[in-house]
């Protein structure tokens, strides 16, 4: 149904062969300029309106999924209360007939990648899924994958359980002490990483007892494997600041060399903190020998922290030299060791002052303080492990 009721507004109605059709888009086109003049979208029973103004003649385009398009001229009379029409149904309307069009699509594949997968009590992410560019270190690409926490020393948690190894190809080339490794391995080279949540060191209690340990496994891409591999990096910023990094590995089945170097004045503590690597956390599991063994205590003091992250204030050296080995020569054999230097000097400058008021009397407190602290740790292990059963 197409009536001018008057000179400035079109009315019609869209159908098909048995009802009126809904969300049609209609559009009014100026004949002479060309120019779109109005348009709307038929309602639930196909009436549309357009103000049109006082043309003479305009180009009416409709558009409907699942219908041909149709475009059509009507010309407009000066006469009130004659209209024109396509199809006349009646003096005083018209209708506007669509054919139906069915859409057809071509054939579309649509491939995804699984970015998790979980097997028992392993959880797989596929890394390339969760990068946005900014990961430098292997704890930074930790830290955006769902579930994992890491924080600002280094400590990881998996939805709030406490990470205790970090493995390289199922092998701990670090001894429980992984910030050395997250805090320095490149990124780009980690294809997965897999969360261990019922992990058992010791292969004779392997399915015998339950634990509740997680550990995380670090996959290497297969490009890197079997060359020798290596980064380096440099930063520098003013006033005398400077971050280096270098890796250099050599991945096989049966061997693994990781040597890393590290020197910065940004906050940082390249190995992690220093009294964990001389305390290791204590093992809620059996372990082999030589796996609990602490250092004697000693004192050690420490730079109260501030409310702002260590990197926004705190003026430091800090360096660090590591190489971690690891061979199979015989079936059931293993042999490993690690060696690492690391050092780390802390400089601290406070000033503060306190104002008082008692009555009449005012006085002021001034409180200056000025804090160093130099920690230099060395480490040395070696371990030969051969099983029975292997």
């Amino acid at each position: 149904m197409l009536t001018a009721r008057s000179q400035s507004e079109l009315r019609g109605r869209v159908y098909d062969s048995l009802h009126g059709v809904s969300d049609v888009y209609v559009a009014a086109v100026d004949a002479r300029s060309l120019k779109l003049v109005a348009q709307d979208y038929c309602d639930m029973d196909g009436i549309f309106a357009l103000s049109i103004g006082r043309l003479d003649s305009v180009h009416l385009r409709f558009r409907a999924l699942g219908y041909a398009p149709l475009d059509t001229l009507l010309a407009l009379p000066q006469r009130e209360g004659i209209s024109p029409y396509v199809e006349q149904m009646d003096p005083d309307s018209l209708y506007i007939r669509l054919e139906p069009a069915p859409l057809r699509l071509h054939e579309v594949i649509v491939e995804a990648e699984k970015t998790m997968r979980i097997r028992k009590d392993t959880v797989e992410f596929n890394v390339s899924a969760f990068r946005n560019g900014t990961e430098q270190v292997v704890e930074e690409l930790l830290d955006r994958l769902p579930g994992v926490e890491v924080s600002d020393e280094g400590e990881i948690r998996v939805r709030g359980k406490p990470v205790r190894r970090v493995l390289v190809e199922g092998d701990d080339l670090t001894n429980r002490q992984y910030g050395i490794l997250t805090r320095n391995l490149d990124a780009e080279v980690i294809a997965q990483v897999q969360i261990l949540k019922s992990y058992q060191e010791n292969p004779l209690l392997r399915g015998l007892r339950d634990t509740e340990e997680v550990a995380i496994n670090l996959k290497i891409r297969e490009e890197v494997k079997g060359h020798l591999s290596g980064m380096v990096s440099y930063g520098g910023g003013f006033p005398m600041r400077h971050d280096v990094r270098s890796n250099t590995f050599y991945l096989r089945k049966k061997s693994k060399v990781y040597a890393l170097g590290n020197s910065n004045t940004i906050g940082m503590d390249p190995a992690g903190e220093i009294y964990s690597l001389m305390h290791p956390l204590d093992l809620e599991d059996e372990a082999p020998p030589g796996e609990d063994v602490k250092t004697l205590g000693v004192y050690t003091p420490a730079i109260p922290p501030l409310e702002l992250k260590s990197k926004e204030y705190l003026y430091n050296r800090a360096s660090l030299a590591s190489l971690n080995t690891m061979m199979r020569p015989l079936r059931g054999m293993k042999f490993s060791s690690r060696f690492m230097f690391t050092r780390d000097w802390h400089q601290l400058s406070r000033r503060s002052f306190e104002a008082f008021r008692v009555g009449p009397s005012a006085f002021m407190n001034r409180e200056s303080a000025e804090q160093a602290l130099d920690q230099k740790y060395a480490l040395g292990q070696l371990e030969l492990r051969y099983d029975l059963d292997p």
